[in-house]
């Protein structure tokens, strides 16, 4: 799913979500994640934070890994503002399973956000866009309309 349209699939938050989704793999018997979404991809930013549980002595018993969702394919993508944190097991087993398996270590915590947290007035602008008829430019005689145009500036 693009990240525009996981706050709907919610069942409650209204400036961040959380999901459980199984880690998919790019390829079935590596561990290369598969991060691609929608209408675009999941890029990894940053390290790879250790999470410690209160009272575990600084033990480590997960890791966090901050994303930022490109709009478009990699390597052209547009950054957007959507930023999700995936939050695994530490000592987890990385080999691939049995296809279908539901071990715990192949799921993933998602804590997902909008960085101008402003989902509000983003979704406004959305529908917005969505309702508006497209604006129509006349160039050599044909008419096209603005997103045509737009790409072709790019």
């Amino acid at each position: 799913f693009d990240p525009w349209d996981l706050p709907e699939r919610a069942l409650f938050g209204s400036r961040e979500w959380y999901f459980f989704t199984p880690r998919d793999r790019k390829y079935p018997n590596g561990s290369r994640p598969n991060r691609s979404a929608g209408s675009g991809y999941w890029k990894a930013t940053g390290a790879d934070k250790p999470v410690a549980a209160k009272g575990s002595g600084g033990r480590t018993v997960g890791i966090k890994k901050a994303l930022v969702f490109y709009a478009g394919r990699a390597p052209r993508g547009v950054k957007t503002d959507w930023i999700m944190h995936e939050y695994r097991l530490a000592e987890a087993d990385r080999a691939p399973g049995k296809k279908g398996s539901l071990k715990l270590d192949e799921w993933v915590l998602c804590r997902l956000y909008n960085k101008k947290n402003n989902w509000e007035k983003v979704k406004v602008e959305q529908d917005m866009a969505v309702a508006a008829p497209p604006h129509h430019h006349r160039q050599n005689g044909e008419v096209m309309d603005s997103v045509a145009t737009d790409a072709m500036s790019d």
